[in-house]
């Protein structure tokens, strides 16, 4: 099965080893994600180590991990389903996530109810 993972899902695996982090490893699904979201981790990387309450190596191992098993997408490569997204999208932050589904074919991942919606 196809999913599209969202940056709350990424977020859920990193904070704890709970059911969310297992799920991603399971050899029936094959992940997705927009190439901004690995950068944001990156990026952002001080104020997730605080809140995950991890070590930063092994924040550093996490994320080298989910790396490997998601694949992330470029938006050139899903930019041209953002004008049809953008109209059913309930948050245009989140039309990224509904363009990428539509190239790879799959559905979104979510925790966010207005997704699920």
């Amino acid at each position: 099965m196809d999913l599209v993972v969202d940056a709350n899902i990424l977020f859920s695996a990193l904070i704890k080893d709970g059911g969310t982090a297992k799920m991603m490893f399971r050899d029936e699904l094959d992940l997705f994600a927009p190439e901004f979201l690995l950068e944001g981790f990156s990026k952002h990387e001080q104020t997730i180590l605080e809140k995950t309450h991890r070590e930063e190596e092994e924040f550093k191992r996490l994320i080298n991990v989910l790396s490997r098993r998601i694949i992330f997408m470029p938006k050139d490569e899903f930019e041209k389903f953002m004008p049809k997204v953008r109209i059913i999208s309930p948050d245009l932050d989140d039309a990224p996530y509904f363009g990428l589904a539509i190239l790879v074919g799959a559905e979104i991942w979510s925790n966010e109810k207005r997704l699920k919606d």
